[in-house]
This record gives structure tokens, sequence and C-alpha cells, in this order.
């Protein structure tokens, strides 16, 4: 069977080999990691803006413009923009699923009646993500495959062997300013701990609309950059992420957004990761015994930026510092639970959609 991925979302050129060495947004991270497994049963192919065609891991990557190439899809998955699924060149295709990994629509109310009737099945990556997008319009065609990882990328040294490191990484605007309320007591307490931020808007890709700069040359981040303990870093490459996790303390993860999934939180857990996060969109659904997550009223973010937050979050983290069992047993449950989002049993949950033909 053939199966085209429809990834003309992203205006970036990437392929396999691309989440080697460069940093990628988590909807890239899971083209190519899906894609990668697909392989071993079916024909697959990705469309986007890559300008060499080239063949990693089994799965051809083509540029979106010669589509028109490629009649014989037999299923076309196109991710998260709905106006890739308009494309008339898919017009035939005999089975078309929508992957949709965020909220909202990113089309008008016109067009998205005329995506409507195209779609065979609307695949969201978690149930609050499903229930927030089924807003917009009320369908039969709903379904929820969780995102993914190849567990076998990922370390995790024994709790000993671990930096003092706190790990935060994810677009800043998702919550890195929060911390400007969080270091300065947890530096009293626990100075040997350190905050180390990694990622930044470009791992969005060039046409992403905010500025690393921007957000450098705010107050907030001015603040926080002259604290204590604390390390902006680059975004780097999955590979190495998971390295830094598996050798760090926790992920701090203090989130102002809701997330559609939270695939950071997957990784940290993996990694035998400690997570102290704000419960808020999918993250509970996400990691649901994790007793380290903060509740706060999801029509109310700003709580995370309230003092009572702070003292909850650094007592999270003290908890997890000065007691090596708490950490263990943490690092375990994250384990065991990561592995209901190994990409082989996601995988299988893709494979009776596509083969419904």
């Amino acid at each position: 069977m053939n199966v085209g991925l429809i990834d003309a979302s992203d205006s970036r050129d990437y392929d396999g080999n691309t989440i080697k060495v460069a940093p990628l947004g988590g909807v890239q991270n899971q083209v190519v990691t899906l894609a990668t497994e697909l392989a071993k049963y079916h024909d697959v192919v990705v469309y986007n803006n890559v300008s060499t065609p080239s063949v990693v891991n089994g799965v051809a990557y083509r540029n979106t413009s010669v589509l028109d190439l490629f009649p014989d899809i037999d299923v076309a998955i196109s991710v998260s923009y709905e106006g890739t699924a308009l494309d008339p060149r898919l017009a035939s295709v005999p089975r078309k699923i929508f992957w949709k990994h965020h909220d909202y629509p990113f089309v008008g109310d016109e067009e998205l009646d005329a995506f409507f009737d195209t779609i065979d099945v609307f695949v969201c990556i978690s149930n609050s993500s499903m229930n927030n997008y089924s807003k917009h319009y009320q369908s039969d065609k709903y379904t929820v495959i969780y995102n993914s990882m190849d567990v076998g990328m990922t370390v995790n040294l024994p709790r000993e062997e671990r930096l003092p490191h706190l790990i935060y990484a994810s677009c800043p605007n998702r919550g890195l300013n929060t911390f400007t309320n969080i270091l300065p007591g947890l530096h009293e307490t626990a100075p040997g701990l350190e905050l180390h931020a990694y990622g930044t808007f470009k791992m969005y890709g060039p046409n992403w609309q905010k500025s690393d700069d921007e957000f450098r040359g705010g107050e907030k981040y001015l603040a926080l950059s002259g604290m204590p303990n604390f390390i902006q870093e680059a975004s780097v490459p999955l590979g190495k992420l998971l390295r830094i996790m598996g050798s760090s303390f926790c992920l701090a993860y203090p989130s102002v957004f809701v997330e559609s999934f939270g695939l950071t939180i997957l990784y940290a857990m993996a990694c035998g990761l400690p997570v102290v996060a704000t419960n808020v969109g999918s993250i509970g659904e996400i990691y649901g015994d994790n007793e380290y997550l903060i509740n706060v009223p999801p029509d109310d973010l700003g709580q995370v930026e309230a003092d009572w937050y702070a003292e909850t979050f650094i007592s999270h983290l003290l908890d997890l510092y000065y007691s090596p069992q708490k950490w263990l047993e943490q690092s375990r449950r994250g384990i065991e639970r990561a592995r209901m989002f190994s990409v082989h049993k996601i995988a299988k949950e893709w494979l009776e959609i596509i083969g419904g033909l």
C-alpha cells in the first residue's frame, strides 16, 4: 500500500536525517518518527519542502511540488494544516486522514466546511486536543492516537551519576519567564540546582512569527538571565536532548500553555526524568499518576505567575532533591508510563486506520 504524509504545513527542508542533526518542532519530529515505523509495513513518502529527494530508513522524502507525479497514493495523511487536505491533487485518493496536532483550525469557516467533507478520519493527539478541536464542528469521524517516541533512543543514567540540572526544553514563551518567580527561592534552599533552558523559536521554522531576540529583550527574561544558576542553551537535536535528559535531575516545566500533547514530558518520562509541571491541557492525561503536577484553572493560566504556584513548585523540587527514594519512585513511574507511547505500539493503531480501505 502506498501511504503519503502530506506535510505542506511546514516550510522547512527536512528529511529523516534532519532529526539527528537539527532541532525540529514536535510535529516534524512525529512525522519522521511515524513515517519510519510505517515504512516497515507500507511504501511511505513524506512530501514537504525538501530540496533534494532522498530515501532515509525506508522513507522517501519528496518535495510537495511533485505530488502530482505520484498519483497512486492509497492513503493520504494530511498533517495539521486543513488547507493541505483540500489540495486538488488529492481528490482521487481513496482514503484521507487528517492528523491534527493543534487545538484550532488554520483556515476559515467556509474552507472548514469543504475540508470536513474530504476527510475519512480525524486523528487527534490527545483527548484534550480532540475535545478542544471538535468544538469547531461536531463529527463521528474523530479518534485519538497519541504521539510516540522510539524508546530505544533514550538515555537513563543512575541517580548518583546525574548532574543537578533542571531542564526546561520548549519554546521559551511557554513558561520560561515563570522562573523569575521560582529561581530566587529555589536558590536559597538548594543552591546546587541549576536551570538549563533548551529551546528557541527557531525550532519552529523560518516562518514562525516570534523572535528569539525580541523575547530575550523583554524585561522578565533580562531579570531571569541575571539570576544565579540559570543557563540558556541553544535548541538541540532530539538525540542530544535525550542524552541531556538522561543525565539530568528533573524536567521543570511551569507551563503557561495549554498543551495539545506535551512531547517534552514524554521524552523526560522515557529518560527516567521526574517531571514537575503545570497540569494543563493534555499534560495530566499523558502523565496522570504524577503527584508533582500542579493544578491551575484552565481559564486562568495567570495563576502560574502567582506566589502560591512558585512555592508549590519549589516544594516539589526540594521533595525530589532531598529524597532519593521519592526521586527513584517517580523516575520508575515515568519509565513505565512512557512505554504506553512506544512508536511500535502507536504504529499498530495507525495501521488499523490506514488498512481500513
